[in-house]
């Protein structure tokens, strides 16, 4: 079960799996339903041409890849909105700069902005 949870490339195969799994088991634990959540991020980051992604509880980066298919404008516009919590560090690296606390403050912030992102994009 954990490889086709690995192994998952869309949006629709996570939520496959998950119906499966609370078919097969009943509702899901939390760490379960982060584990979902942080794998449809991949997903959405893969779609927009994001390497990789480090949060801690003091933020931390986001970098893009050369082929992103963000706009340079929309980055650009997200910096001048909020520039006590987005820098750039380099041409590809987005540094975060917030206090998240927990998961879920991470989840919640990295699907914002990936709103914001898209919106644009």
């Amino acid at each position: 079960m954990y490889k086709r949870i690995a192994g998952a490339n869309s949006r629709d195969e996570f939520e496959q799996l998950q119906v499966e799994l609370i078919d097969r088991f009943g509702l899901l634990p939390e760490p379960a339903k982060n584990l979902f959540r942080i794998g449809e991020l991949r997903v959405t980051a893969n779609e927009l041409g994001i390497h990789k992604i480090e949060l801690g509880q003091a933020g931390g980066y986001i970098d893009f890849r050369h082929d992103t298919k963000v706009e340079p404008m929309t980055i650009i516009k997200l910096l001048q909105s909020d520039p006590q919590t987005f820098a750039m560090e380099g041409a590809t690296r987005l540094k975060v700069k917030a206090q998240l606390d927990n998961t879920q403050d991470r989840i919640k912030l990295v699907q914002s902005l990936f709103n914001s992102l898209t919106q644009a994009s």
